[in-house]
């Protein structure tokens, strides 16, 4: 087994290639908890409308966002030649959110300045907290910012949904 196939066995994902191409890359490795939320949420969400052209993004990502979208793409064309059904495409219209959240920020306050619904929002930080939970299994190495992004969102109406779930 390949290094990137080892740490592949510990994603249980819907962008698990992905996912597993930036561990390799050691892109995640720059990224201060709020920011690995924000851009987890891309692999995780799926927004009931059309998606949103030029997103809302943390600036601190902005420079990150063609890196991960060219590792999508050659993954997609590897998929697409190998007649397999291509990975989703990262969605980042939830990043913004994501990241207030991880920074503090009320839901109430975020909620104000989106379309999503409080339903979709907790389903959504409730599947970046498994992620999170899934990348820790799967590079050791970034335990203190995925801990640290789990206590940070982790929190309020999402703790609560965790408990009567």
């Amino acid at each position: 087994l390949t290094p990137k196939g080892a740490v592949l066995t510990k994603i249980y994902a819907e962008s698990d290639l992905l996912l597993s191409e930036l561990i390799s890359s050691d892109l995640l490795k720059q990224y201060s908890p709020a920011d690995l939320v924000g851009l987890l949420s891309a692999l995780v969400y799926d927004g009931r409308g059309e998606r949103s052209r030029s997103p809302r993004l943390p600036k601190t990502l902005d420079a990150s966002i063609p890196m991960v979208m060219k590792v999508w793409l050659n993954i997609v064309k590897l998929e697409e030649e190998y007649g397999i059904t291509p990975q989703k495409e990262p969605n980042f219209d939830l990043a913004w959110s994501a990241y207030r959240w991880a920074n503090g920020h009320s839901l109430q306050t975020i909620l104000r300045e989106t379309e999503i619904t409080v339903g979709d929002f907790v389903r959504a930080i409730r599947q970046i907290i498994d992620l999170l939970g899934q990348l820790l299994n799967a590079n050791p190495q970034l335990a203190p910012t995925v801990k640290e992004a789990v206590k940070r969102i982790d929190r309020g109406v999402i703790a609560y949904s965790a408990l009567v779930a």
